[in-house]
């Protein structure tokens, strides 16, 4: 097998973009974040939403089909549904169980920042429904981040200032999930407005709800964020989907991190309608799970085109066998250990540097950010109008509505809206990428955790991170894997059958999850 070092201008590698999580990563020269600390917000009202539904429920029963459920696929469930090991309720009840068992005990994940209170009613609702054919969704608790709009449950996006706001109608996924016949279960934590508050904020810190800690390294560990309590609770297995959104690299770094699969498609695949946004020719929906298959069927609950919806089939049909992977190369011994297994499955691996050096996300943002606010902020009644506004509310209580400051938001609102910069800056990452693919003719670039997401995120492009293993420290850690634009069935073939044959996933068990957390 013809192995080549390509060179290509600078590396980066993972240890220089440690050094500048944004959005999920990817600024450049970023002042050093502030370490994290215990914070939950919300706990008692958590408890509560949770205790009482709970109320006269048989646990001992319910803890007693953990094994139909702990790291089970849908299909699985669903199959242990079918043959009446399992209900709906059992299921939904497991799920709210292990929020007031892991997520929100003292010192626990937090990762779950809203619970609804007719969740195991509407379990109850699905098993007493007389509908024949159910699809592969109906009945299964799902998660979504507090971004994306629902309208009985807040949507914060971290904010102090909307920590009481309800929107009037649910955003278009979340639609389109019900009209699959999910629950929505519980809403999670981000880094509050998609981490676009402050350079000193941890990833996983909001306002309105607290800090989302990493259940493999509490406290040394970033969830990283935004898609943070997305990341974290579904490791944890509360919740068999969670929808997250990435504007760069928030669903495939939270997931790289919490050991599960991130699957961010190419833009405009699934609808932005009642998301809060951050950069519109940015911001994607979609789906962090434990398996390739379960995040095939949360995208396909939400795509915005139903033409565009993926085959399982076609997904589990594919290989990696005599395929062209150029790997992002750095001195990390996880890439080592991907590009290994890779080659073990029969890809001919193509190892890369990636020059990153005139790619940028922050202008796209910092032009998008406060026009995209006041559209955003006029059609869905938020309670304020622009950034502004924001910033001086804040201002009026920053220990409480700003913590770690808001550089972020004042440079924003600080910032003209040029669109030709954001064109030029997107179609030159696009440019970029399709020149590697063209020149080495390759069939996929892939790179360890979010080393290369800074081109692919802003070129719009598909990522999926796929679970690597832990390193030598106990961190977890994904190979994330990207094609070009629409080639989302080919991103999910490889990386069904990186999945398949590396079996990268590391959960934790019961007992390490309290160890760790020192519940």
């Amino acid at each position: 097998m013809n192995k080549k070092n390509i060179s290509i201008g600078t590396a980066v590698g993972v240890a220089a973009l440690m050094a500048s999580v944004g959005i999920a990563i990817a600024q450049k020269k970023e002042p050093r974040t502030a370490k994290e600390s215990y914070a939950m917000y919300n706990r008692d009202r958590l408890v509560k939403a949770a205790s009482d539904q709970l109320e006269g429920v048989n646990l001992e029963l319910v803890r007693s089909k953990a094994e139909f459920i702990i790291d089970r696929s849908v299909e699985e469930i669903q199959d242990a549904i079918r043959n009446n090991e399992l209900n709906y309720e059992i299921l939904t009840a497991f799920y709210l169980d292990r929020i007031l068992t892991f997520d929100q005990a003292e010192n626990g994940i937090n990762g779950i920042s809203e619970i609804n209170s007719e969740a195991l009613e509407l379990a109850r609702k699905c098993d007493a429904s007389p509908v024949v054919e159910k699809g592969i969704l109906f009945g299964i608790p799902v998660t979504v981040k507090e971004n994306i709009n629902t309208s009985d449950m807040i949507t914060s996006v971290g904010t102090y200032m909307m920590r009481d706001y309800i929107p009037a109608e649910d955003a278009d996924v979340v639609k389109r999930l019900k009209e699959a016949g999910a629950i929505i279960m519980a809403k999670t934590n981000l880094s509050e407005l998609a981490n676009y508050m402050s350079p000193k904020m941890p990833s996983g810190y909001s306002s309105k709800h607290g800090q989302t800690l990493n259940p493999y390294k509490p406290l040394e560990l970033s969830p990283l964020g935004s898609s943070s309590g997305a990341g974290t609770s579904t490791t944890a297995n509360i919740g068999a989907i969670a929808l997250g959104t990435e504007t760069t690299g928030s669903i495939v770094a939270p997931a790289a991190y919490t050991s599960t699969v991130g699957f961010k498609p190419s833009i405009n695949r699934t609808a932005g309608e009642g998301v809060f946004p951050l950069a519109t020719s940015l911001d994607v929906v979609g789906p962090i799970t434990k398996s390739v298959t379960d995040a095939v069927y949360g995208y396909n609950a939400i795509t915005a085109d139903r033409l565009d919806r993926i085959d399982i089939d076609e997904v589990r049909a594919g290989s990696l066998n005599n395929k062209r992977i150029g790997v992002i190369q750095d001195d990390h011994e996880m890439t080592q250990r991907a590009i290994d297994s890779l080659r073990q499955a029969g890809a001919e691996v193509i190892e890369l540097k990636f020059d990153t050096s005139n790619i940028d996300n922050v202008p796209v943002i910092n032009a998008e950010f406060g026009p995209a606010v006041e559209r955003y902020a006029k059609q869905h009644s938020l309670p304020f109008n622009t950034l502004d506004e924001l910033i001086a509310y804040n201002k009026e209580d920053m220990k409480t509505r700003g913590k770690y400051g808001q550089g972020h938001v004042e440079t924003a609102a600080a910032a003209d809206n040029n669109q030709r910069l954001v064109d030029e800056t997107i179609h030159h990452a696009a440019s970029y990428y399709d020149d590697l693919i063209d020149r080495h003719q390759l069939d996929s670039v892939a790179y360890l955790d979010y080393a290369g997401t800074l081109v692919t995120a802003v070129a719009g492009y598909p990522e999926i991170s796929i679970p690597l293993g832990v390193d030598k420290d106990g961190a977890p850690h994904g190979l994330t894997i990207t094609a070009e634009m629409d080639e989302d069935e080919k991103v999910l073939q490889l990386g069904y059958a990186f999945e398949q044959h590396h079996q990268g996933r590391r959960r934790l068990s019961d007992e390490e999850l309290k160890a760790n957390l020192k519940l």
